[in-house]
């Protein structure tokens, strides 16, 4: 029997982290980019709505640019991410009211 390894990335997950990254640049080449938490420069690009909950990685109008240290922040402390605004639930609406749950 001949063994194949496991991709480490599958091919849909490939196409949206290229898809995402080219976004990416083009949004850090049109300059400087604020951190929306604490207005420090923006490495990174969160997502209010994870994966998990029915986000969209490469739906630039689901992105927020954060700094390093928001970001770990957010991801620490969900409850409270939450609450301010900077996760959402999957039964949240976009236009940030809650739909039960």
């Amino acid at each position: 029997m001949k063994r194949v390894p496991l991709r480490p990335v599958s091919k849909k997950r490939a196409r949206e982290q290229a898809i995402r990254r080219r976004l990416a640049e083009q949004m850090w080449r049109e300059g400087p980019v604020l951190c929306v938490i604490c207005g420090v420069m923006a490495d990174d690009l969160h997502e209010p709505r994870l994966r998990s909950r029915g986000g969209d990685p490469t739906d630039f109008t689901q992105v927020m640019p954060v700094c390093r240290d928001c970001h770990s922040y957010v991801h620490l402390n969900p409850a409270g991410a939450t609450r301010l605004g900077f996760m959402k639930h999957s039964w949240d609406r976009d236009d940030g009211v809650a739909q039960g749950g």
